[in-house]
C-alpha cells in the first residue's frame, strides 16, 4: 500500500512542476525553435554554397533534436543546485511522506517530460525548415521515440550526479 501512496504524491509533484512550466512553454518553444530553425537555414540552404552536401540538413536535424534536450538540461541542474545552496525550496518535497531519492526522482520525471515534450516538438518545425529535404515516412517512429526517452533518462541521470557533487544535506545514500 505505500508503494501506491508514494507513487501518487510522485505524481502530484510531477503535475505541480508541470503546471509552473506551462506558464513557461511557449517562451522556451519560441527560443528553441529560432535556434533550430537558424541552424537547419545554415546547414541546409546556405552551407551547400560553401561545398557541404545537400544532405547535410537532414542529418544536421537529429543532432539538433538531441541537443535540444541537453541544452535544457544545462539550465535545469543549474536551476537545482541553485535551490540546493539558495532557497531550498526542494525542502518542501522532502518533508513530504515518501524518501527523499524518490522526490528527487520525482523532478528527475518531470526534467524527462519536458525534454521528450520540446524535442518532439522540434520534430515537425525541422519538417517545416527542410521541406522537400526531409521526408517524415522516412522516420522509424518506435527507434526515434525509444532513442529520446533513453537519452532523456540518460541526462537526467547527470542531474542526481550533480546532487551528489554538491555538497548538499539532502540523504545521497541511494545513488
Amino acid at each position: 500500500m505505500k508503494i501506491v501512496s508514494y507513487f501518487s504524491v510522485c505524481k502530484e509533484l510531477v503535475r505541480a512542476d508541470l503546471s509552473v512550466f506551462k506558464q513557461t512553454f511557449f517562451d522556451k518553444f519560441i527560443d528553441v525553435t529560432i535556434w533550430v530553425v537558424l541552424t537547419m537555414v545554415v546547414t541546409s540552404y546556405i552551407m551547400p554554397y560553401f561545398g557541404l552536401s545537400h544532405d547535410f540538413g537532414v542529418f544536421q536535424l537529429g543532432g539538433v533534436i538531441a541537443a535540444t534536450g541537453l541544452f535544457e538540461l544545462y539550465a535545469s541542474v543549474v536551476e537545482l543546485v541553485s535551490d540546493f545552496e539558495g532557497n531550498r525550496e526542494i525542502n518542501y518535497s522532502m518533508t513530504l511522506p515518501i524518501p527523499s531519492w524518490l522526490a528527487l526522482l520525482s523532478k528527475a520525471a518531470y526534467y524527462c517530460i519536458v525534454y521528450c515534450v520540446i524535442s518532439l516538438l522540434m520534430l515537425p518545425v525541422g519538417k517545416l525548415t527542410l521541406w522537400n529535404q526531409f521526408n517524415l515516412a522516412n522516420i522509424d517512429y518506435l527507434k526515434f521515440f525509444l532513442s529520446l526517452v533513453s537519452q532523456n533518462i540518460r541526462q537526467e541521470a547527470s542531474v542526481k550526479v550533480s546532487n551528489i557533487l554538491v555538497d548538499s544535506p539532502i540523504d545521497t545514500k541511494w545513488w
